[in-house]
């Protein structure tokens, strides 16, 4: 389950609290609470790859009717190249 995001403080790369952010032309988008789910489909804890599909609504900080649904969304993980 996602939650309602208040903002980033600091930094966009150490937020204290979990949430999906876009940025697109310029435009900060948050996902919006309960919006959306993530489904795993490959969790190798030995590999550290992970990979699986969401789905969720971001809203435009500026804008409350600028709303983004992203329905069929996929990721691919692999910890061992995003933490270098």
């Amino acid at each position: 389950m996602l939650d309602e995001s208040t903002g980033v403080r600091s930094s966009l790369e150490t937020p204290s609290f979990a949430h999906i952010f876009a940025i697109i032309n310029n435009n900060k988008y948050l996902s919006i609470k309960n919006s959306g789910n993530v489904t795993f489909s490959k969790s190798n804890s030995n590999s550290s790859i992970y990979s699986g599909n969401f789905s969720l609504e971001l809203k435009n900080i500026n804008n409350e009717n600028d709303i983004i649904n992203i329905t069929e969304g996929r990721f691919d993980i692999n910890l061992n190249t995003l933490n270098n």
